[in-house]
């Protein structure tokens, strides 16, 4: 859960905010008060939404599992790594198959039809999401990259902030409508 949603599912429980008297109490409404956005506080949840919103979180997630299970890497250039390595390719080809099979996913539960053609994809979300799990991963601690000897985990870390906050700035730029096939 982001930040902004539990934000606003807590916000959901006072009595200042809407709807007035009608604490959440089953998950549709603790989900709904989760991704609605109080009146007043929209430049806040505006921006936080902006810097998380291609984040793939779910895959980042799996992808620190495998690298927590992997262990630490002993040294530079040591043994071992070359796993590391196959891990993150294979994670950077699924976030892309992710991102639209959460598409399709959504299409598929509002019974609409499954885009057929490449045209019809949200093919800026699945780059977009792309290029932010591969900063994420570059800046995880024991990532493959941290036996190169240019890596530096600072560097890194202000690579992820700053793409994560080029990639929402530049979403509008390639927000186009999707063709249905």
């Amino acid at each position: 859960m982001s930040l902004n949603a539990a934000a606003n599912a807590a916000l959901a429980r006072r009595p200042d905010y809407s709807p007035e008297d009608q604490t959440p109490s089953n998950l549709p409404d603790v989900a709904k008060a989760a991704a609605t956005n109080p009146p007043g506080i929209q430049t806040t949840a505006t921006t936080l939404q902006t810097i998380t919103l291609y984040i793939p979180t779910e895959v980042i997630t799996l992808y620190v599992a495998l690298v927590a299970a992997l262990g630490p890497i002993a040294a530079k250039n040591s043994e071992g790594v070359g796993g590391r390595w196959l891990a993150f390719g294979v994670f950077v080809l699924f976030t892309p198959i992710a991102q639209w099979m959460t598409f399709a996913s959504k299409l598929k539960g509002d019974n609409k039809p499954l885009p057929k053609s490449v045209n019809s994809w949200p093919k800026w979300e699945m780059l977009a999401s792309t290029l932010a799990f591969l900063a994420w991963a570059v800046a995880l601690p024991n990532s493959p990259f941290s036996v190169l000897g240019w890596y530096s985990p600072a560097v890194a870390g202000v690579f992820v902030l700053a793409g994560s906050t080029i990639l929402g700035m530049m979403a509008p730029l390639f927000q186009q409508r999707l063709a249905i096939d």
